[in-house]
Formats: structure tokens, sequence, C-alpha cells
């Protein structure tokens, strides 16, 4: 799992992307003292090499002496300082925040800590940059954090411009394997200044404006109008080049004569940066980005006289389970003795030392060896080493002396051989609670929504939402071949580019009747999900109709609906449209339907439905 986007931010010259380096890391070490998990950001520093002005002493010096930084929590990492061999990056002890280096570190090295990177030279298309910034990526611990600032990673750059910065980290990710279409989504520029918290939020989105292009010689304007001309300033600088800013919407037309006016040599690079700034002017905000809340109701059901979520661990919960009612006897097939390990000789042949497996014959037999191990012992040694969070300590202590007693006097096994495979045992046992645990939501699933007494409701009381910051697809759509217009999200997870899901998604997105959909992804904590009687699942895609409805759809292939598994899912999406009180539809699309409806004819049909 992997933070984005990526925040980036310019600055006008090095001492300010340090500086904001530094405050960026300093506000993510607040936000991680709110984690269950331990989180120190580590702020990842790319210098100059040594025949250039910003070298690694001039950075760690500047740390020292104006940011005020401790020199033990500087690490300095190159072919001749290697400062991080031996340290553990990831040991809360250590003290090290921030890392300077000159090219790409060596192959294999990770920190999911490291957040921030910062290029204190000019970003251009050095592949040092590509993985440096790889190495920023990684999130701690392979999942979300609970403070959103800490699901995303941050580059602050010394460059002239954002288009030239963006355009530098477009190649990159493009290089990273990422899609062109996507970047736009993972890249996002960041405020400039961090010194009033007051007054400006840390993270803001903001529009890229103006472009600026640094161009060899002085541009001539003869060719452009008088509208045009007012939104271009050129400044001539130091080094003899002129610095040309271009405020507001650029045009086709005033894209052309930018090119045009620039010198041979460079009219290639600037009609990439001018596209690239275009790139974000004309981006359309999606629904999520403009603050909007995808609400879905969920399936619940009041247990005991609580509304609970109708899912097996919350029908669990609320309705309890005892495990004593269920079989503690392990079989010989859910647990056998069987020695697994090796032994091995060594001796002298000759003059060698020599070694070599032992036959069965000549191992010492353990199997009997009596230890100062009790049968109270054992049963206690598993029972901390199998505890279950809903089932209390008495009751698991029970379960497994049963067990234990059943494995010596109905199975006949020594308490010795007990002993020596406690941890094959302790497996064993795990397996069993869960198949019992299994067994019991199985039996609570058909009770409590379909049973009799059954009172089930579909309710916004406790909704899944989908929000710019609750999604995330573990790889995202490629962009092509077909640019979707109507996606809730800047991004779309988990899509491929081709087949029958690809081609469903196409039909939603076309409707008139839908006002935005989302790709709903599979086993995540913020997706949307219906309870099975073995699990849970997560149909493919839920839709807010113009009307204000839910529309869920889950696709199958004909040869996958006949089957067990497709007629449950469509029995619990039917129960979930029906409690919704005309607030939800449920739908299985194929290809084809037995009536010989097309995809689309089978949505336009559904949402018909009143």
């Amino acid at each position: 799992m992997i933070k984005l986007p990526i925040i980036l931010t310019e600055h006008k010259n090095w001492q300010e992307a340090l500086h904001d380096t530094v405050l960026t890391r300093i506000k993510l070490e607040a936000h991680a003292a709110g984690e269950a998990d331990f989180v120190r950001p580590i702020a990842l520093i790319q210098a100059e090499s040594k025949d250039k002005e910003i070298t690694v002493e001039v950075v760690k010096q500047h740390l020292i002496e104006n940011e005020k930084i401790a020199p033990e929590r500087i690490a300095i990492a190159t072919g001749s300082q290697r400062e991080l061999d031996g340290i553990n990056l990831l040991d809360p002890k250590c003290q090290i925040e921030y890392v300077i280096t000159i090219e790409a570190l060596k192959e294999g090295w990770d920190c999911p800590f490291a957040y921030v990177f910062c290029s204190v030279a000019t970003v251009h298309s050095s592949r040092d940059v590509e993985q440096i910034l790889g190495r920023v990526l990684r999130m701690p611990y392979a999942k979300r954090r609970k403070a959103d600032e800490l699901n995303r990673a941050y580059a602050h750059v010394a460059a002239l411009s954002f288009a030239e910065a963006a355009k530098g980290l477009h190649d990159r990710l493009v290089d990273m394997g990422f899609e062109e279409p996507e970047i736009a989504a993972y890249l996002e520029p960041g405020q400039r200044s961090f010194l009033d918290d007051t007054e400006t939020p840390l993270f803001t989105y903001q529009t890229p404006d103006p472009l600026v292009l640094i161009v060899s010689e002085e541009l001539n304007f003869e060719e452009f109008d008088a509208t045009e001309t007012s939104s271009v300033q050129v400044e001539q600088q130091p080094s003899g080049n002129f610095a040309v800013s271009v405020h507001g919407t650029i045009t086709d037309a005033l894209e052309e004569k930018l090119v045009a006016a620039v010198p041979q040599a460079q009219k290639k690079q600037v009609r990439e940066l001018v596209r690239t700034h275009r790139q974000y002017q004309a981006r359309t905000l999606t629904p999520a980005e403009r603050g909007e809340r995808l609400t879905v109701p969920n399936l619940c059901a009041v247990v005991q006289g609580e509304l609970a979520l109708a899912d097996k661990e919350s029908l669990l919960d609320a309705n309890g389970w005892n495990l004593l009612d269920h079989s503690s006897e392990l079989t010989d097939a859910e647990f056998a003795i069987s020695e697994t390990a090796h032994s091995f000789e060594i001796d002298i042949n000759g003059n060698k030392v020599v070694y070599g497996l032992i036959d069965e014959k000549k191992q010492l037999p353990l199997a009997d060896v009596h230890t100062a191990w009790t049968e109270g012992d054992l049963v206690r040694w598993l029972d901390k080493q199998v505890r279950q969070r809903d089932v209390r300590q008495e009751v698991m202590l029970e379960f497994v002396r049963r067990s234990v007693a059943y494995l010596i006097g109905g199975r006949g096994l020594s308490l010795a051989s007990l002993n020596r495979f406690k941890y094959p045992l302790e497996k064993a046992l795990l397996e069993k609670i869960r198949k019992n645990r299994a067994a019991a939501a199985a039996s609570m699933y058909q009770e409590v929504l379909f049973g009799p007494s059954a009172a089930v409701q579909t309710t916004f009381e406790l909704p899944t939402v989908f929000s710019l910051d609750t999604y995330a697809p573990r790889w995202p759509y490629a962009g092509h071949p077909y640019v979707f217009r109507k996606h809730f999200h800047p991004l779309i997870g988990e899509l491929g580019n081709k087949g029958e899901e690809f081609d469903c998604a196409q039909v939603l997105d076309t409707l008139p009747q839908v006002k935005y959909w989302v790709r709903n992804i599979e086993r995540t904590d913020n997706s949307f999900g219906l309870p099975t009687s073995t699990d849970k699942f997560y149909p493919d895609f839920v839709a807010q109709l113009e009307d204000g409805r839910i529309l869920v759809i889950e696709y199958k292939g004909k040869i996958y609906m006949q089957i067990d598994d497709s007629k449950e899912k469509q029995q619990i999406g039917a129960l979930w449209e029906e409690k919704s009180g005309g607030k939800g539809l449920f739908i299985m699309v194929e290809k084809k339907d037995a009536q010989g409806r097309d995809m689309r004819a089978q949505l336009i049909a559904k949402i018909g439905e009143k």
C-alpha cells in the first residue's frame, strides 16, 4: 500500500523548500502522535553533488543553524558517508528525522516512515529523483492511517513554476508504472507557506497560476493580441535568461503563439510545460473533490433491542454466541502428531568433519520424555495462546480443558506428546474455534435476517460513506481507452480497461439517470458490503441516481449466475432493496439476460421501477 496523492509544493529557492520541508515534517509528527501505531515521519533530502553549490554539508549546516535541528537527528547517506548503516529507522528509540543524500539510495533501502521528499535543486528528469521519490511512497504498516495527512506523501522542490515541477514528477510517476491520464489525480499542488496556522490550512488545493517559462531569448509579441499580451509578463534574470509569466487561462491559440515565440531549441520543452499546465487548468473537479459525500444505507438488524450492522461479526457481537455449544473434540484429521523435525549428526570420518541426516532408528526417542508440565499447565498455556475477544476466559478455559481431556482420554495421546507438539495443537484449536464461529454465524445469519421474527431494515443510521478521503484502491484504472465522466472520485479503483465489467461501467457512465457512480473496492473498511452466510460480498458498482435513489450493481457472467454463491448474493441484495423503503435498488447484471436484454436495457428497466 502506498501513500497517495503526492502533495507537491514549489519554491522560489532551496532555502524555502528546506524550511517548508521541516515544517511539514513537524506537522506530520503532531498528527502521528494520535496514531495507534508508532510513526516518526522522516524527511528525505536530495542535495547537489560536490561540484555544485548546495552540497550535503551545506544542507546539513543549514538545518542545524537556520532550522535549529539537532545534529543527532540528521543522517547522511552517500557513497562515502554511510551514517544509516546498522540503524533501524523504525525503532521508536531512533532519533533520526532527516536523511540527506545525493543520488538514489542503495537498492532495497526502504523506510515507510519517509514522508517528505525535498530536492534543493530544480526538478529535472534525473532518474535519481524517481528512485528517491519511491522511497517516500510506501505506507507504514501497509494500512491507512487515522489522520488523512499521513496517507499522503509530500514533495518540496526548488522550481520556478508548478508546471515545471509537475512535469518532472509526472515523468517519474510514469516511469514508476502509473498511467499518464491518472497523474493529475496523484499530484496536487500544495500551498507555498506554512507561516500562519490560524489563517491557512496545512494542505490545500490551489490552481497552478501563473505558468512560468524560462527562455534564453526575449519573446517577440508581434503575433499576440492585446488580451494575450496583457496576460504575459517578462522579467530578465541575472543569468541573462528571461522568465515569462503567463496568467489566466491558456487557449489553444495562445499555446501556439507561445511555442512559436520561443527559440527553436526550447519549443518542445515549452509545449510540454504549457500542456501540463493546461491539464490542471482544464481538469474538472469530481464530486468527491467538491466535498460531496456518497452515503449508502446499510442492511441492519435489530438484535436484543439494538440496531446492528447485518454482518457476521456485528451479529455475533450483538447476539452473543457460546463456544461451549460446539464440539471441542479434535479428530485425527484435525490434529495428528507426526515427527517433522530432522536430526543431523556431525562426526569425524578420517580427517574430515562430515554431517548427514540420522536414520530414524538412531534418533533419540522423545515422545515419552516427561517434563514438569501437568495437564493443567498445558491447558492454561493453550488458553493464553488461543484467546478470542468475543469469548470469555472461563468459557475458553473450559473449551480447551475438554479438548485436551479428549485427546488424552479419548484418543490415547500422551501428555508428553501433547507438550512436545503444543504449537501444532494451538493451530488446530484456533482452526476449530474458527469453524465453530463460522457455524454459529451461518445459523445466526439465517435466523436474524430471514427467520420468522427477523427485524431487518436498510437504514442511513449506520451508513457507508464514500468521500475524497475514504476511497483507497490498491491500483487504479489505466485511464484509457474510455474516459469516464461520472465517477465520484478522481481515481477509478481496480477496474480493468477491457472485459465485461469494464463494459458495464461504460454503460453506467452514459446513463442520463445516473448522477455519479463509484467503483466499489473489495475488502476495505470504507467499501459498501452485504453479508452472506460465510463472509461478505462487495457489489461492483454503487450509483447515486438523479432522483436521489441509490443503485447497487453486481456484474456476473452467465456462467456464474446459477451457482449457489450468486443465488445467495441475489437473495441478500433483494432483501437490502426490499427493506430500503424505495430508496435503494439492487441488480445483478448479465451481458444478456434471459429476456434477451443487453446491459443498458437491464439497467434502464431496473431504474424505471418505482
